[in-house]
């Protein structure tokens, strides 16, 4: 058709195709794994790194990588690649790589902003309670996201040691310069003849657990306020405190006040108390506590009476004669 661009055959795509179907062949053998777009973003990493393995080993070439890596997408990551083949031309097609490829993957299904975390992580990565082994698998994972810190072997070695912990990288230091390997080397040398109680350091206290235990103390504290609190005031232990007289009763305080302590009212005192029967209990023992103290009293008087009385008869007496008796 006028206007399009005609695509002038090629005679070595026949002897292209063919090898990148070999190479795609003795590439399954392999049991590669395959790739749906979901997940962590380690998952693409790590499947990006199988792939890449295999690939070294059989010594495939740009297109030949590409064209079997394809082949083992699925799923979301599929739709993905349908996208992205479409919007290129054939030109482009030809020009497309391995690289490329990776470059959409890492765009796609490892942000930036998770790089850029990793990173940090490697740049604030220390041994703490972890051995020289695990310490050496987790540098080794995190170095990838900052190669320009480890692109030398003395700068590798050097950021190695420095995350150790002191009582390894001391001697590691006074030892002079040392490759990564042999830095790694003697690590574990010094860490396996160390004590067993200092292979790994004591962790500090968790303040965090700690915290929560002392939390869960005062809920309990609260729960039994609660609940005495619902239980009501009939129980000894739930006698409300008095912030007038500083003691524990029940109804109003009267403490301080001149009202009657028996019945609340003022103008007279408990003993005088209205309220209280006169034939009672208590004011019995109060009518007997008043005679109890005035009874000696009249008695004595009468007898002082009838001895004046006496007296006064025998003087009499004796002023008589018997004419006048």
């Amino acid at each position: 058709m006028a206007g399009e661009e005609e695509r002038v055959p090629n005679a070595e795509e026949p002897v292209l195709q063919a090898a990148q179907r070999r190479a795609s062949e003795r590439f399954r053998k392999h049991n590669p794994p395959t790739f749906n777009g979901m997940g962590d973003p380690m998952d693409a990493e790590k499947w990006i790194r199988s792939l890449e393995r295999i690939f070294d080993f059989m010594d495939l070439t740009d297109k030949e990588r590409l064209t079997c890596a394809i082949f083992q997408l699925t799923d979301e990551a599929d739709y993905l690649w349908e996208s992205v083949q479409r919007t290129l031309s054939p030109q482009q097609w030809e020009e497309y790589t391995w690289d490329n490829f990776k470059a959409e993957l890492y765009e796609k299904y490892i942000p930036q902003s998770y790089r850029i975390k990793k990173e940090a992580q490697f740049w604030n990565l220390r041994q703490e309670n972890k051995s020289v082994t695990e310490y050496d698998r987790l540098f080794v994972q995190l170095s990838r996201y900052a190669p320009h810190l480890v692109d030398t072997e003395e700068k590798r070695s050097e950021k190695f040691r420095r995350g150790l912990r002191h009582e390894i990288g001391m001697p590691l230091a006074s030892q002079g310069i040392l490759t990564y390997a042999q830095s790694l080397s003697r690590a574990r040398d010094i860490e396996a003849m160390m004590p067993e109680e200092m292979k790994a350091p004591i962790q500090a206290p968790d303040n965090k657990r700690e915290n929560n235990k002392r939390k869960r103390v005062w809920q309990g504290i609260d729960q039994q306020k609660q609940q005495n609190q619902q239980e009501g005031p009939n129980t000894p232990q739930q006698v409300p405190f008095c912030q007038n007289c500083h003691k524990n009763h029940f109804g109003v305080c009267k403490a301080g006040s001149d009202a009657c302590y028996k019945c609340g009212e003022k103008g007279h005192f408990a003993r005088q108390c209205p309220g209280t029967p006169l034939g009672g209990p208590q004011h019995q023992n109060q009518n007997q506590g008043r005679n109890r103290g005035k009874r000696p009293l009249q008695m004595a008087r009468a007898y002082a009476l009838n001895q004046q009385h006496t007296a006064q008869a025998t003087e009499d007496l004796e002023g008589l004669t018997e004419e006048d008796i």
